[in-house]
């Protein structure tokens, strides 16, 4: 048989075994305890498609403030909510904590379920702190990050300057292990961001609020609040900022206006090479 012939029917047989193989598996949903050995944290995961968005609450908050916005965020996208340890229906962790314990239980958490990057993390107030973190340790795995009115690293400094000495140590004493639910130890957990060095060069959005307390917050605490988020977007290649009328719990107060910001950068990942 003539060279031709044979290269014609090699490949007219590899095209036929192509086409007939399987899809690759679809993930499933997946709403239950994770064993990171020896102690378990609680994920719930919905939906299908080449990213993966990771939802990190506040300071004392679990997965079920994701509420409104988790259902919404597909189609395009598995997304992922979890209580932190000593939070939900997650095991107790040792404490005192910090975000980088934090951090090692979510990349514990996403080994065991077999979660595959590239990841979009989306974290809230401390959350934002603690995915900033995660990114700065594992910059391979991240494709976006969305930081949903992220609590400045110079919070209490700036909350000193303005309050005077009795506001400053009501404020402190709510960010030691002793003044939190969850135990977490803010400066130390500063301290740690600040030598994880930069961000990956990621799309990058910081949602901030302009309403943090009806007569509780002064007029100069939101200015500083405002400053300090420009100033990280300002630090990031890739950085914008949005603006949004509303309270702290961006996600619950204005969904929409955070689901605003994901989907495109979903969309825009998903025809990306590295998401196929």
């Amino acid at each position: 048989m003539p060279g031709w012939r044979v290269r014609t029917l090699l490949l007219f047989a590899t095209l036929v075994a192509a086409c007939a193989a399987p899809p690759p598996p679809e993930a499933t949903p997946f709403s239950g305890e994770v064993d990171l050995g020896g102690r378990s944290l609680f994920l719930d995961c919905a939906g299908t498609g080449p990213v993966t968005v990771v939802l990190e609450a506040g300071l004392g908050e679990d997965s079920g403030t994701w509420s409104q916005l988790r259902p919404a965020i597909g189609p395009g996208a598995r997304v992922c909510a979890y209580d932190r340890a000593n939070r939900g229906e997650s095991d107790p962790g040792a404490t005192p904590r910090t975000a980088s314990d934090v951090v090692d239980d979510l990349a514990a958490l996403l080994d065991a379920a077999d979660i595959q990057e590239p990841l979009v993390l989306v974290g809230h107030s401390f959350g934002g702190l603690a995915v900033r973190l995660y990114a700065a340790r594992h910059p391979g795995d991240i494709a976006g990050i969305v930081l949903i009115d992220p609590t400045p690293t110079t919070f209490v400094e700036d909350e000193c300057d303005i309050l005077g000495q009795a506001g400053c140590a009501a404020v402190t004493a709510q960010l030691v292990p002793d003044g939190n639910p969850e135990r977490i130890d803010w400066a130390a957990s500063v301290a740690e961001l600040t030598d994880a060095g930069k961000l990956p060069d990621v799309p990058v959005v910081v949602l901030t609020a302009t309403r943090h307390g009806q007569g509780e917050i002064r007029p100069e605490e939101e200015a500083v609040w405002r400053r300090r988020q420009e100033e990280l977007v300002g630090s990031l290649p890739q950085g914008r900022l949005v603006v949004v009328d509303s309270g702290h719990f961006i996600h619950l107060d204005e969904p929409e206006a955070v689901l605003e910001v994901i989907r495109p950068m979903l969309e825009a990942l998903s025809a990306s090479p590295r998401a196929r």
